[in-house]
């Protein structure tokens, strides 16, 4: 057995073995998966990744029985070597507009804030500035809750002193 790894992560395995007749090899790896990153992806994510197609080299002995078979020709062992499919592996495309789509969102959201912040401030100020040149004065909410409190009590005890006429 001998695996050979490549600067760019992926492996060749190359195995020697001698199978009898009418056996089967199955072969089993285990892998991680390994993302790019978005530098290295080629010019045109979308058309994918090319696998090179995998291999196999093997001999037969020619028996003067075998002579259906194409490739045996003599009576001398013949190397033949068989080719799989290349294979196209579509990976995760990026979503480039990605940085686009962030900016926006929080410069949307600065605006917002920072906008609703300012108006705020520049309208109490401005509210403050033409109270005084007018010489408003304005009262404080603990003020207003105060006089309301006080004017509920007289209308109270005025309810109150009509009834105790009316009974009397």
């Amino acid at each position: 057995k001998y695996i050979e790894l490549s600067s760019d992560g992926s492996a060749s395995l190359s195995i020697t073995t001698t199978l009898p007749p009418k056996s089967s090899l199955y072969l089993q790896m285990d892998y991680n998966p390994r993302f790019l990153p978005f530098e290295q992806f080629p010019a045109d994510p979308n058309r994918g990744f090319d696998v090179s197609p995998s291999y196999v080299t093997f001999t037969t002995p020619c028996l003067s029985s075998s002579t259906s078979l194409s490739f045996c020709m003599s009576n001398t062992q013949q190397p033949v070597t068989l080719y799989s499919n290349a294979l196209l592996i579509m990976p995760p495309v990026p979503d480039m507009s990605m940085p686009f789509n962030v900016i926006s969102l929080c410069g949307t959201f600065f605006a917002i804030v920072i906008g609703t912040s300012i108006n705020l401030i520049i309208r109490k100020s401005s509210e403050k500035i033409s109270d005084k040149l007018k010489g408003v004065k304005r009262k404080r909410p603990l003020d207003k809750i105060k006089d309301k409190l006080k004017e509920m009590i007289t209308t109270l005890k005025q309810k109150i002193s009509r009834d105790k006429q009316k009974q009397d």
